[in-house]
């Protein structure tokens, strides 16, 4: 069976400073920076040339650290797909089994004082076990001078005693049941940037703009998919069905609207602009069974940067009269 374990902590900051509205890249990156360098048994050269990434899945020949399997860096933040694991175009690499959240959107500037939230989800065995040296990691970069968000190198710690955590296994339907009565209607609100592509009549990857049910449900299966079998045992589902079903699901009323930010990437040594979208819809009437798998999705979060807590979304009941 795949659990998750969820851990809230409250982060104070002790600096000022200014702050993007999606920070999941730069929180990301704080930890990364430091977490690998904490457990890393490359030295630091290597570490920012042979082995800048762990995992070179996409090339040919494939090129993995030899320590990835036992580095709590690596079974969190970058693993390779283990020997023998299922994969699939575009899934050479492993889905990661953890996810960083802060809220959406966060204020242009924060004072010493401001508090949030910050939410780490970790999914499977193996990266459960390194959650632990991951918040160290945290608290270490974010209370670091020399550290901190930039560009104002605002710093932050954890309040004691303000921790929340949860534990779960993850339960879905192998198939939609014939006599279950459907949901009426369900509004899916995201909780930060959704970055989904699509492929236009020429071949063209193009952002979704605006992401009717199926987009979402089969999002929801490939990361959903993808984490039960790296981490747990491939499941039994339909799932031919189950994007059929989908399919079938329209869209009663949106409320998304584009997002864009740019981000600078200290380990690519480049920028890249995010185009997503943001915002809610409502959909239905959505099979009983659909609304499980996309529950889970947004709890998993889907797409592009989902480490970083892009792509997560609430699902909510709606009455017939909220729809419209």
């Amino acid at each position: 069976m795949l659990s998750l374990v969820e851990c809230t902590r409250r982060l104070r900051f002790t600096r000022p400073g200014s702050l993007l509205p999606w920070m999941g890249p730069a929180l990301r990156g704080l930890l990364a920076r430091r977490f690998k360098g904490r457990v890393c048994v490359h030295p630091p050269a290597e570490q920012d040339g042979r082995w800048r990434c762990c995992d070179y899945s996409t090339e040919r020949p494939r090129r993995t650290c030899p320590h990835l399997a036992t580095c709590p860096y690596g079974q969190t933040l970058e693993p390779a797909p283990p020997a023998g694991a299922t994969t699939f175009g575009g899934q050479e690499g492993a889905a990661r089994p953890v996810v960083l959240t802060l809220p959406f959107p966060m204020p242009p500037r924060v004072r010493p004082g401001d508090e949030f939230d910050v939410k780490v989800v970790c999914v499977g065995p193996s990266a459960q076990a390194h959650a632990g040296a991951l918040w160290d990691a945290l608290a270490d970069a974010g209370g670091d001078p020399r550290g901190g968000f930039d560009p104002d190198r605002t710093t932050f710690d954890f309040v004691p005693g303000a921790e929340r955590v949860t534990r779960e296994v993850i339960e879905l339907p192998a198939a939609i049941a014939a006599d279950e009565p459907p949901i009426r209607s369900l509004r899916v609100e995201l909780t930060a940037p959704l970055f989904l592509r699509e492929r236009d009549e020429r071949g063209r990857r193009r952002h979704v703009e605006q992401p009717a049910f199926a987009d979402l449900l089969r999002a929801a299966l490939r990361t959903v998919g993808a984490l039960f079998g790296l981490y747990d045992r491939p499941l039994a589902a339909d799932f031919a069905g189950l994007k059929a079903a989908a399919a079938g699901v329209p869209l009663l009323a949106s409320d998304y609207a584009p997002f864009y930010q740019r981000h600078w990437s200290n380990r690519g040594g480049a920028a890249r602009p995010l185009h997503g979208v943001v915002g809610s819809a409502v959909y239905g009437p959505v099979p009983a069974g659909l609304a499980c798998w996309l529950a889970w999705g947004g709890r998993l979060h889907v797409g592009t940067d989902r480490v970083a807590g892009a792509g997560g979304w609430r699902v909510v009941e709606v009455d017939e009269g909220e729809s419209r």
